[in-house]
Parts: C-alpha cells; sequence; structure tokens
C-alpha cells in the first residue's frame, strides 16, 4: 500500500503522468503509444490506485491513527474533501481511466478450495476476525494485480490469508504473500543465500529500500521440472515471503519472474501491508 504520496508520484509512470499534467491543462490526452493495450491498462489501474490510497490514506495519516482496520478499509473507497478552489481527483483523469478503474475496485470473487482433513482454514476463524483477513485479501489482491497485471488477473484463495491465485486464461498459478514474526534465523535482517543452491535452483542476494538483505530464489516446484520463483526478506522484525508457483495441472512454469519479484518486494504495496501485519498479527498467514 502506498502510504506516501511523493511514493505514488514515484510509482506512476512517465506516460499516465503526462496524461495526467495534459487533461489537467484542459488539452487533448496525446496518443499514439498510449492506446496500446497492455499501456493503457497500466495507466487505468494505476490512475485507481492514486485515487482510492491517495485519498484514503491521506485522510487516515491525517488523523494520526492506525486502528485495527485494513490498509484498505472496508466500504470502498474514501473521498477525500475538498475546497471549492481545489480540482477534485476525478478532473485529473479522463472518464474512460475512472470508468476502468471503478471496475478494477469491485471486490474479487474468492477462490474456495477445500482444505485437507485437520488442515487450518479461515472458516474456523471468529467472524470479526474472518472479516478483517478478507478485507485484507481484498486489497493485497488489487494491488498484486496492478503489479502483474500483464500476467492475468489476480483473486484471493479462501482456505488461507497469504493465498492468491493467478488466472491467465485456463492456467492457474498460486501466489503466496505471507508475513509472520520472524524466528531464529530469520530474525536477522539480513537474508543470506546458501553456499550451494540445490539442483537447477538459483539464489541471488538484493538490497532492499531499507539497506536490508533480501534473498531471491527460482527452483523446480513438486515432483516436476516446472519452475516457481520466491523472495523472501524480514521487515518489521516480519518474514516475509512472496511467491508465484507453476500450474502443475496444465505443466507450465510460472509466468512471474524472480526480477519481478524483486521489484514487488521493495514497492510500498508490500511493505505497507506488513507493517500492519506486524501491529495485528493474523493466524493462517
Amino acid at each position: 500500500m502506498l502510504t506516501d504520496p511523493t511514493e505514488v508520484e514515484r510509482e506512476m509512470d512517465g506516460l499516465l503522468l503526462r496524461s495526467v499534467m495534459e487533461e489537467a491543462a484542459g488539452r487533448e490526452p496525446l496518443r499514439g503509444d498510449l492506446v496500446a493495450g497492455a499501456m493503457a491498462l497500466g495507466r487505468r489501474r494505476r490512475a485507481r490506485t492514486r485515487i482510492a490510497l491517495g485519498s484514503g490514506i491521506t485522510a487516515v495519516m491525517a488523523l494520526g491513527v492506525f486502528a485495527a482496520t485494513t490498509p484498505w478499509s472496508a466500504g470502498g473507497t474514501a473521498t477525500p474533501a475538498v475546497t471549492g478552489s481545489d480540482p477534485s481527483p476525478a478532473a485529473l483523469v479522463d472518464p474512460d481511466i475512472l470508468a476502468d478503474a471503478e471496475q478494477v475496485d469491485r471486490p474479487r470473487e474468492p477462490v474456495h478450495v477445500e482444505p485437507s482433513p485437520g488442515e487450518f482454514s479461515m472458516a474456523e476463524l471468529t467472524t470479526a476476525e474472518r472479516k478483517m483477513q478478507e478485507e485484507f485479501q481484498q486489497g493485497a489482491a488489487k494491488d498484486l494485480d496492478d503489479m502483474l497485471y500483464l500476467q492475468g488477473v489476480v483473486h484471493p484463495v479462501d482456505l488461507r490469508v497469504s493465498q492468491y491465485q493467478l488466472k491467465a486464461g485456463k492456467f492457474t498459478y498460486p501466489l503466496t504473500f505471507s508475513i509472520r514474526p520472524a524466528e531464529g534465523n530469520e530474525a536477522g535482517e539480513q537474508r543470506k543465500c546458501p553456499e550451494r543452491p540445490a539442483k537447477r535452483s538459483t539464489c541471488d542476494e538484493f538490497v532492499m529500500r531499507d539497506g536490508t538483505m533480501a534473498t531471491a530464489t527460482t527452483a523446480p516446484v513438486g515432483p516436476s521440472d516446472l519452475m516457481g520463483a520466491r523472495v523472501e526478506f524480514t521487515f518489521e522484525n516480519q518474514s516475509v515471503e512472496l511467491s508465484a508457483a507453476p500450474d502443475l495441472v496444465h505443466g507450465r512454469s510460472s509466468p512471474v519472474t524472480v526480477e519481478q519479484l524483486r521489484t514487488m518486494a521493495r514497492d510500498s504495496r508490500i511493505t505497507g501491508p506488513v507493517k500492519f501485519v506486524a501491529a495485528h498479527p493474523m493466524e493462517g498467514m
């Protein structure tokens, strides 16, 4: 979740920023490469993020309160107060972007997965705890979707709050966004790769935005040769895993690269929710 207006601007690419500036000045938006499908979709989802998160989190920060609700408040997007001289956020974005933003903001239908005998599931939680976890999943799914929109659409899984699915046509790729208290060697902020990675695996260390070390791994998943990717790091004394697994049913390796996961790990849409879970631990993470 983006918690700083300057970070919101930094995450927006040059094309979106140019479009917003043009429309704020009353000119027609430039066309050309802006009509490319992937870039247009990216612009619209970034617009939704800017409007929803920029206004909502500013209101929370102004109150100086971070109550026990998820980073993505229930009940829809908050609307910021504006004066007669202030342009509304909607005035800075063209109507088709707002229309797509509304579509993307709709709740994601959770994917139902039956637990194995004796396996924990969200259905065992109290009503209040389950509601908080479901809200957390909805917000996380939208942010993951923003970062992976070229690969498919992200949905929450109702089995555990840490589980999601990336759907691309007939293919389904499991995603994990796990946040739990760091223990043992994980409690140290400097993650290290093993001296000898497992066969057909790779491991690289990289630096997070706060200067700590993290690891990025590619490895076969299960008995197959299909590849998955994973990054792991410690932040706010939480052990965080962000991973993408292959579609074992259809025999397809994950389309999410380890380089993408490295970029995502540094994004405040990932580190923001980690701060929330550090203050409000969730069972099943």
